[in-house]
């Protein structure tokens, strides 16, 4: 995750050869407890969504996140 102004960004990259890291969603607003899946292939991450942190899932090739959690109150990834 990085944060260029109020932009957060999720980034990927393979860990074999020199491909560039991977842009996977941005953001405007914090970006939280960032988890990969142990297939790999998904990502989990906590973000605000109408002012409550919800969880969303998108994958390593770049998917539009998903919201997961419909929650009142706050909810964070901790593991998967």
């Amino acid at each position: 995750v990085t944060v260029e102004g109020d932009e957060w960004h999720l980034w990927t990259s393979v860990p074999r050869g020199n491909d560039a890291p991977t842009k996977l969603y941005t953001r405007d607003g914090e970006i939280r407890n960032t988890v990969f899946h142990a297939d790999n292939q998904r990502i989990f991450f906590s973000a605000p969504a109408d002012g409550t942190f919800q969880i969303f899932v998108t994958d390593a090739r770049a998917a539009p996140p998903r919201q997961i959690t419909f929650s009142e109150r706050d909810c964070f990834v901790v593991d998967v």
